[in-house]
């Protein structure tokens, strides 16, 4: 018999005789077929993919249990079995010009499936069950009947379902073993023993499709294969058999990293994405070519993300991290999403929600194809003027009509927006003559950049020419005193759909003396501060008086940015400061971000790990590292300390990495 005539028969015959068809000899001379893939395969009474009958719950195997139900869990191995032949089937009908070897090892496995097939049958019907007594599943089905290449079969059939299938043997020899049923233990050890053999023809044709100068892994090349809902969590069953997928010829990086990758099954995944200049792009209203620079620290700290999701959600990288920096996550506590590129993922990908950086044009322009397909997934967003440092102002100023204090920056603390040169060199020009240094501000710019400051007169010609820049490119600055900053507080907040503000949290950063971000604390806000400044931020009576003010003042914001139209994450940050006659005062409204921030971040991680340490989330630079007698990010982070974990891969950053240093609590 022809090959092609096994595969069209295993998929149109209506009787199991037909789906078990076992001919004595095999070709393939004429592998091409005129006939078209059905939408679903022809099956016996009973076993139809179309079934309405509403699904049963699988089964457990408690002892004593009734051996009705032992029969019907054979059944839906059976259909497992069932399913496998003939998506075999369609595979050989589908693609003809597949490798000779390949075929016939398909063709091979086929009659292996249907002696399972056969097993699982006759000691069902020993158990008085026989096949469509069960409403059956087609989600294998539906995961591959649309393969596209070999390589797209090999991925989800030989090394996600049968993969899978090792660690569900495994598991089912034992539970039947333990219930006294050596009979049904035995068969399935004989489908162990098969399933290693057809992983490791998955693993050794997925080699041998190998373009000769394709450099990457075989996980990589595994992962760019699999399609949704197909992950590699699906190619874990229960329990994790290393020792099978051993003998089936899997390398031991593989298996560490599904070991690292699985995870849940449960809900929709959420996706996440970390776009750090959105307000660069923002600014000209489209997507604008950034620096290089900014691309790359875009590039190395395009996980970071993955702290603020589960592990049942997705992180959109550009590429994927090295299996061992993954398992050291892990093995600090932390629960790992997973990462994709955007060639893996498919525009109808079955996601919970979008959730990038920030909604600007170039999250917008990368998500596009999901936005297109699944027009629920957008979340809706303030509008740029959210963004601008000049609408922070305006609601500073009004925040502080109308909330007056001693300790609180007053109006003339807060600066002034400025569409023209003149008025804006005529604020710089008051604020000096207040005997205060001055910073002026771009409306659109983000982590302390897109700004310069006037200390002394030397500075004046270079802002001249800053201001008129950015009046050209953005339309207006903003003219602020420098203050003397002591200590740089955010709160972090979520703006939720029926309107409530949702503090998260309240953080303390630190800045440069340039004010540009360079890492935020965990825990101890106040922590080795001036005794004075600490009884200035607690003030009088029991609470903590300007924590307890951010607190109001994020509930402000928060619907202030409901009524523009956003909603999800945003970021305020805020400052206590030092005036000329050494008082302490906060101003609570800086900047504000509608936006996740790395505030968000690191309460994240905090969470995590439970309030077990304490420490400091920083960016560190090539530069910082440098500075510090390291050649590289990666011999930076070989040199950190005991206690510290890299919370974005060093191997293979140019530009910039995320480290978590951390100490243990004193009390």
């Amino acid at each position: 018999m022809e090959i092609r005539e096994l595969a069209e028969t295993v998929l149109f015959a209506d009787r199991m005789d037909g789906k078990l068809i076992s001919p004595e000899a095999l070709s393939d001379q004429r592998p091409a077929t005129s006939l078209n893939i059905p939408a679903l395969p022809a099956r016996p009474a009973g076993m139809g993919l179309d079934d309405q009958r509403p699904r049963e719950r699988f089964p457990g195997l408690a002892p004593g249990i009734e051996p009705v139900r032992r029969g019907q869990v054979l059944h839906h191995f059976a259909n497992h079995e069932l399913l496998a032949i003939e998506l075999m089937a369609v595979f050989l009908l589908r693609f003809p010009q597949a490798p000779a070897a390949l075929r016939a090892a398909v063709a091979g496995t086929i009659g292996e499936e249907q002696q399972h097939l056969r097993l699982y049958q006759q000691r069902m019907n020993q158990f008085g069950v026989v096949l469509g007594d069960v409403p059956v599943s087609r989600f294998f089905w539906d995961c591959l009947a649309q393969m596209h290449r070999p390589l797209e079969y090999l991925a989800g059939m030989s090394l996600c379902l049968e993969q899978a299938n090792l660690d569900f043997s495994s598991h089912y020899i034992r539970r039947f073993t333990e219930i006294g049923d050596p009979a049904t233990a035995a068969l399935l050890q004989q489908v162990y023993d098969d399933e290693i053999g057809h992983v490791k023809l998955g693993v050794r044709w997925f080699n041998e499709l190998k373009p000769p100068l394709d450099t990457r892994s075989l996980w990589e090349r595994y992962t760019a294969e699999l399609r949704m809902p197909l992950t590699p969590a699906r190619a874990v069953g229960i329990g994790f058999d290393r020792s099978a997928r051993q003998a089936a010829g899997l390398q031991q990086d593989f298996i560490e990293t599904l070991e690292v990758f699985s995870h849940s099954k449960g809900r929709s995944p959420d996706l996440y994405l970390f776009n750090p200049s959105a307000e660069i792009h923002l600014a000209k209203g489209r997507i604008t070519q950034l620096p290089a620079a900014l691309e790359g620290l875009a590039r190395d700290l395009d996980t970071l993300p993955m702290f603020l999701g589960g592990r049942d959600d997705l992180v959109l990288v550009h590429s994927k991290p090295t299996a061992a920096f993954l398992a050291g996550l892990r093995q600090a506590g932390f629960e790992l999403p997973r990462f994709v590129t955007a060639a893996q993922l498919e525009p109808t990908a079955a996601l919970r929600s979008l959730r990038p950086w920030a909604w600007s044009p170039d999250s917008k322009e990368l998500l596009k194809p999901l936005l297109e397909q699944q027009p629920r997934l957008s979340r809706p967003a303030g509008p740029p003027r959210c963004f601008a440092k000049s609408w922070a102002l305006e609601l500073a100023q009004h925040w502080s009509c109308s909330h007056p204090a001693d300790w609180l920056a007053g109006p003339d603390q807060l600066g002034r927006s400025c569409a023209e040169l003149e008025p804006a060199l005529l604020a710089v020009t008051k604020l000096r003559e207040r005997g205060l240094e001055v910073v002026i501000k771009a409306p659109f710019g983000s982590a302390g950049r897109g700004m310069v400051r006037v200390l002394s007169d030397a500075d004046l010609d270079p802002a001249r020419a800053w201001i008129q820049r950015t009046l050209s490119q953005q339309g207006e600055v903003i003219v602020e005193p420098w203050l003397k900053r002591m200590l740089d507080l955010s709160a972090q907040i979520s703006v939720e759909a029926d309107g409530a503000t949702r503090l998260l949290g309240i953080t303390r950063f630190s800045t440069d003396r340039r004010g540009q971000y360079q890492g935020t604390l965990l825990g101890a806000h106040l922590d080795q501060l001036d005794p004075q400044l600490k009884r200035a931020v607690i003030g009088p009576g029991r609470g903590w008086r300007m924590f307890q003010h951010l607190e109001r003042c994020a509930e402000f914001v928060g619907q202030q940015l409901y009524q523009a139209g956003h909603r999800g994450p945003a970021g305020i940050d805020a400052l206590v400061y030092q005036d000329q006659q050494q008082n302490y005062l906060l101003k609570p409204i800086v900047e504000i971000n509608p936006r996740y921030t790395m505030g968000h971040i690191a309460l994240r991680i905090a969470r995590s790990l439970g309030g077990r340490q304490q420490g400091r989330l920083r960016i560190i630079s090539k530069a910082q590292a440098n500075g510090q007698g390291a050649a590289s990010l990666a011999e930076f982070a070989a040199q950190l300390p005991a206690g510290s974990i890299c919370l974005t891969d060093p191997i293979g950053a140019e530009f910039a990495m995320a480290v978590l240093e951390q100490q243990k609590r004193t009390n």
